[in-house]
């Protein structure tokens, strides 16, 4: 039958029936312990008093003390975003600190060892939070209160080396830890690796020199470059189709290239970067691949121009490179004749004259016509 009332820090418990001689009676008084109290020992004091003289010898005051220590148990969650991404991109993982309590969690440590194959780009953390980066990413904070309330994110962005191979699983760990906290506790977020290598190719000639003449050889310079993300595994090749009219006639550079047959719908010719087994990084260029085709002397009069396309491609998935050149053609023959003969001529007789016509080229010379004046005293026979 106690009537208890509460004023700040003090609780007064009144029994309005009384309390007769030799008894005993007693009050239960929860209080609760403030999660942020540090550990210490607290004193709790009692007193009781009544409406008659007190001269017994029993004391009116009592202590109680208690030793109160904290405990934080703290939780971590991690996970990444995309969780299947290419060789040479970027992810972000997202770890959240939770402390269910019951004490503030002191000294807060998360530690996240990032895996070889990651580059760290940036951390993102709340404020009063103090974040190291390194091969090792460590964010500390001085306290972390218990509650969903007082939940903590912190971001962080990484690279994924452009050759890191793809199947690859890139596991990342992080831990959080704290002295309020007998145990640590750890998450992990799983990044499944794919490959892409985007590649370009530019091919040109000399236009300084155009147009070819037919019979003469032509030099294109190809260029490769990989636009990434991920590195372009060997072999890294090119192939350049060249149309009828063209044949291959060399190549230099570091390329190894074997030209196929001719047929009538043109010569293949491949060639592979060298050394076997180069690798070309993303963002790179190849090294030029200069080849040289020789133009047809025997080209149809009516062809004014010849279009050349080439591609490159890797083992690494992506999009194959190509590009086309078109070569203008005029046609130049340097035809000459030799008239020749034999012994003197006679009055009334025959005289023989051979007429020796070349052509120096460089491309064929059709319609040929020879035309002989004879002079008067000559007539053709």
């Amino acid at each position: 039958n106690w009537n208890c009332s509460v004023s700040g820090q003090v609780v007064t418990c009144k029994l309005g029936t009384g309390l007769v001689s030799g008894a005993s009676t007693n009050i239960t008084l929860k209080a609760a312990i403030g999660a942020g109290v540090e550990p210490q020992t607290l004193r709790n004091s009692a007193n009781v008093t009544g409406p008659l003289p007190d001269q017994g010898p029993n004391p009116n005051t009592d202590n109680h003390d208690v030793a109160v220590g904290a405990l934080a148990d703290l939780k971590i969650a991690k996970s990444v975003t995309p969780q299947t991404a290419h060789a040479g991109t970027k992810v972000t993982y997202t770890i959240t600190v939770h402390n269910d309590g019951p004490s503030v969690a002191r000294d807060v440590l998360v530690v996240d060892p990032l895996l070889t194959g990651l580059t760290l780009d940036k951390i993102t953390a709340p404020s009063g939070w103090t974040c190291a980066e390194g091969l090792t990413v460590s964010c500390e904070a001085a306290s972390l209160a218990p509650g969903t309330g007082n939940d903590v994110t912190i971001t962080v962005t990484a690279t994924i080396g452009s050759g890191v191979p793809a199947g690859t699983n890139l596991v990342n760990t992080a831990r959080v830890s704290s002295p309020t906290d007998p145990s640590d506790s750890s998450d992990d977020a799983t990044v499944h690796v794919t490959a892409r290598a985007d590649l370009t190719l530019v091919k040109s000639h000399d236009e300084s020199k155009d147009p070819v003449l037919a019979g003469r050889a032509v030099t294109f310079t190809l260029k490769a470059h990989n636009s990434g993300p991920s590195d372009a595994l060997a072999p890294v090749t090119i192939v350049d189709t060249l149309p009828p009219g063209l044949s291959y006639a060399g190549s230099t550079g570091s390329w190894d290239c074997v030209a196929a047959a001719a047929t009538a719908s043109g010569q293949v010719v491949t060639c592979v970067l060298q050394p076997t087994g180069t690798t070309l990084l993303a963002g790179a260029d190849a090294p030029p691949l200069t080849l040289t085709a020789q133009v047809a002397s025997d080209l149809a009069s009516t062809v004014t121009e010849l279009t050349n396309t080439a591609a490159v491609s890797s083992s690494t998935p992506g999009d194959k490179g190509t590009d086309t050149d078109t070569v203008p053609v005029r046609f130049d023959a340097d035809l000459s004749v030799v008239k020749s003969h034999t012994g003197n001529g006679r009055i009334g007789d025959q005289l023989s004259f051979t007429l020796e016509v070349a052509n120096d080229g460089p491309s064929t010379a059709r319609n040929v016509v020879v035309t002989d004046d004879l002079p008067d005293a000559q007539k053709a026979r």
